[in-house]
């Protein structure tokens, strides 16, 4: 606190109790007189805390254990309001104290004597079935999650559904919409509870598209099964980030905000299910109550369009003959802001004083226009007007030349918010599904009662079902965040969207793209590439073979395996089979196979992309070297056990950021049981070795001019990032247009980049598609 108003405000909550009084809970404490204890043990202060503070001029207020959480509240309300350093007090009396601990820790005691007693008891029985965790017979990694304080995820699916339109929806941008189209994520337990969560990307409002949207919920629902998670994963707080990335291995800043936000309310509807609770009652925990049922404040939204001034009242005397008692009024839509106001003056005449009217002006006008609308619509008395101008630093000028007070939508982003906000501001609209969902709702929510602000949750246009997550979400937040204020949110939506049902589902056809083929990596299969296949499926036709002595395509005894330069001619009859175009993706020792296969057999693919792969070794003595270094290998694999050899392979410096990911135990696990001929893949990774094949340096400008041709790595895989950086260089000399080569760096990964992110690396091959069909022409290198 000496660091003064230079500092962020900071409130310091001191619990009183004299000081020393830990020593009273030690068995000392029964062994020495009490006046010994007291002189020589706990050595109470007798320092008066609020004096101390004066004298330091830090306001400080006091509290006994008596006054209550309500007057706790208040008074940190109170601190929080008072924009400074401060101190509050609450002292309690330390015998009580004592007492309070030991009863508090003897039923924790007895609690957890129960809780374990009766898994011992399960296990006794032979009852272990739930510690596996079940899986949908697809990607489950085989984990042993023990059930107790945990639930596993059992199967993941979406589903795609539509629902019609009562009335265009009133956002601004995108092309008008005759349905309202959204995805509908739904997990499974072991136990059996469910959950679902809907990802509704909305055009003008969201960054990502519908279809972006899709790909990674697909490429989720194949991470997802046998994954475990916590209980405390409802206390939010940062935990559900940290579980997609320390369990499920995925990066929650990767994930678009509309996907994170159903997985987020699939996870917790799921937990809600299994504990026998509504959604708000999980969020809510002890202050759980009769708070949370019955019908939820919200103001209807009235979008007048071009309507004249006696429509626009008549449709919000309905809406007031509803039972609605606040609406929010779309305006910004004219050419006129004084149009807009006389709209405005025309319904607030309509309705009355006692209905509460809101406007939303979505960042419509410049600052001239704003003030002629607020000066003209002064009558009107509204609440709040959101967002009136495009510029944010206008919010204040607006403010003070009008007097309307301001809320603050478009300018609230998953970082965060302004901070102070501009003077005038009094509310935050929160929309989750643009937030990413309830953890950063919440975490916005608290942000906003720290500074004084109201919080109106609000829609993105969701579809019923969606609509009433939205609204357990908002009484959750009421009452955590806002227990002395009752919330008026902007859910009253429904009139705009009507019932949503599945749609059937297609296969996807090739397409401009054709068909993607997948080539695995040395000990992989097919199954390597599952998530990632399943990301890009939703659009294109993607297929994964197993190569020669891999998965299922193992080789007879005593069958030679086929050379690099063979197996790469059987790829390309095989891909003549498809008869459409061929985008061929390798990793490390598929995109070997991959490059030679585009270089000797010209037509067979169209597009190349080489995912952490290099075009072999220039100098003739390393390629000796590493012959003589892959015969090594070969013949230990041949003589050890295959986990032996598997414990070595992933050792190397290389394979660094995969020990780390948490999907680790189980790909080894799965390496060590599908390899049963250990021999034929030693064969393998000797006759493949690059110290055994020519390089194709010299070779890749001519192709990089023949196809388009895409280098991805891993941030963290040094020596291929150095490999990609020469592969554009060589293809893209200084002063030279290259025509076909673009690189493309996924953050936070090492070599395997298909098996650490794999949603991030379809989102760069779909971006690199994307762009190729949209034009002819090469793109800048993606960064």
């Amino acid at each position: 606190m000496f660091a003064g108003p230079a500092r962020s405000p900071l409130t310091v909550v001191v619990i009183n109790n004299g000081g020393g009084g830990i020593f009273s809970s030690l068995p000392i404490a029964g062994q020495v007189p009490a006046q010994t204890l007291s002189d020589g043990w706990t050595t109470p202060q007798a320092v008066e805390l609020g004096g101390l503070c004066r004298a330091h001029g830090v306001p400080h207020l006091r509290l006994g254990l008596a006054d209550g959480t309500q007057a706790l509240r208040a008074a940190l309300r109170a601190a929080w309001a008072s924009h400074t350093h401060s101190v509050v007090e609450v002292a309690v009396d330390p015998a009580g104290n004592l007492d309070w601990h030991r009863a508090t820790t003897a039923a924790a005691a007895k609690l957890a004597e129960g809780v374990w007693g009766a898994e011992v008891r399960r296990r006794r029985m032979g009852d272990v079935q739930s510690m596996a965790p079940a899986t949908n017979g697809a990607v489950g990694e085989g984990r042993h999650v023990p059930s107790l304080g945990r639930a596993v995820i059992a199967q993941a699916w979406y589903e795609r559904c539509s629902a019609p339109l009562s009335q265009p929806l009133p956002v601004r941008g995108g092309a008008p919409q005759d349905c309202r189209r959204v995805l509908r994520l739904h997990l499974r337990l072991s136990s059996g509870a469910c959950g679902m969560g809907e990802a509704a990307p909305l055009a003008g409002v969201h960054a990502e598209s519908l279809e972006e949207s899709e790909a990674q919920l697909a490429g989720l629902c194949a991470l997802l099964p046998g994954v475990g998670m916590p209980q405390t994963l409802a206390r939010l707080g940062g935990r559900v980030a940290d579980w997609l990335e320390r369990e499920v291995g995925v990066l929650p800043r990767t994930l678009h905000p509309s996907v994170r936000c159903a997985l987020e309310f699939a996870l917790l509807g799921a937990l809600a299910q299994e504990g026998q609770q509504t959604l708000s009652q999980l969020l809510c925990a002890e202050l759980a109550g009769p708070h949370l049922s019955g019908p939820l404040p919200n103001n209807a939204l009235l979008d007048c369009g071009e309507q004249t001034v006696a429509k626009a009242a008549e449709a919000a005397k309905k809406l007031v003959l509803q039972g609605w008692r606040a609406i929010k009024i779309k305006v910004g839509r004219r050419a006129n802001p004084e149009l807009d106001a006389a709209v405005v003056c025309g319904v607030r005449s309509a309705v009355g004083s006692e209905v509460v009217l809101r406007a939303d002006a979505n960042r419509a006008w410049s600052l001239p226009q704003a003030v002629q609308f607020g000066k003209a619509a002064a009558r009107a008395k509204l609440q709040y007007i959101e967002e009136p101008v495009q510029d944010w630093q206008d919010l204040e000028s607006f403010w003070r030349a009008t007097g309307i007070a301001t809320a603050l939508d478009e300018s609230v982003t998953q970082e965060g918010i302004l901070d102070p906000p501009p003077e005038g501001t009094v509310a935050l609209v929160l929309k989750p599904g643009v937030m990413g969902g309830p953890e950063a709702t919440f975490e916005l929510a608290r942000t906003a009662a720290r500074l004084g602000l109201q919080v109106a949750l609000s829609s993105c246009m969701e579809t019923r079902e969606g609509l009433a997550l939205l609204r357990e979400l908002a009484r959750a937040v009421d009452v955590q965040v806002f227990p002395d204020m009752l919330g008026l949110h902007g859910l009253g939506t429904d009139g705009y969207v009507g019932e949503a049902v599945a749609e059937p589902g297609s296969r996807p056809e090739g397409g401009a793209a054709g068909t993607l083929v997948l080539l695995h990596g040395f000990l992989g299969a097919a199954e390597d590439w599952t998530p990632v296949a399943a990301s890009l499926g939703t659009r294109r036709t993607v297929l994964a073979p197993d190569l020669p002595g891999h998965g299922s395509a193992g080789l007879l005894t005593g069958m030679v395996p086929p050379s690099l330069e063979q197996a790469a001619a059987d790829v390309a009859g095989w891909c003549a089979t498809l008869q459409q175009p061929v985008t061929l993706v390798g990793y490390s020792l598929g995109a070997r196979l991959a490059l030679t296969l585009a270089l000797r057999h010209p037509g067979a693919c169209s597009r190349l992309v080489l995912v952490s792969g290099s075009p072999g070794l220039e100098d003739a003595l390393a390629r000796a070297q590493r012959a003589s270094q892959d015969a090594a290998l070969a013949t230990t694999m041949r003589q050890a056990p295959i986990e032996v050899f598997l414990e070595h392979w992933y050792s190397q410096p290389m394979w660094g950021t995969l020990r780390r990911h948490p999907r680790q135990s189980g790909i080894v696990a799965r390496r060590a049981s599908a390899q049963s001929d250990h021999a034929a893949l030693a064969d393998v990774l000797e006759a493949w070795s690059p110290g055994r094949a020519s390089h194709a340096w010299d070779e890749l400008p001519a192709l990089s001019r023949r196809m388009p041709i895409l280098l991805i790595t891993g941030e963290e895989d040094e020596k291929f990032v150095g490999l990609q950086q020469a592969m554009l260089q060589r293809c893209q000399p200084a002063g030279t247009s290259g025509i076909g080569v673009q690189a493309a760096t996924i953050l936070s990964a090492g070599h395997a980049v298909h098996l650490e992110r794999p949603l991030e690396l379809a989102g760069a091959i779909e971006a690199w598609l994307k762009g190729l069909e949209c034009t002819q022409q090469t793109l800048r290198p993606l960064e």
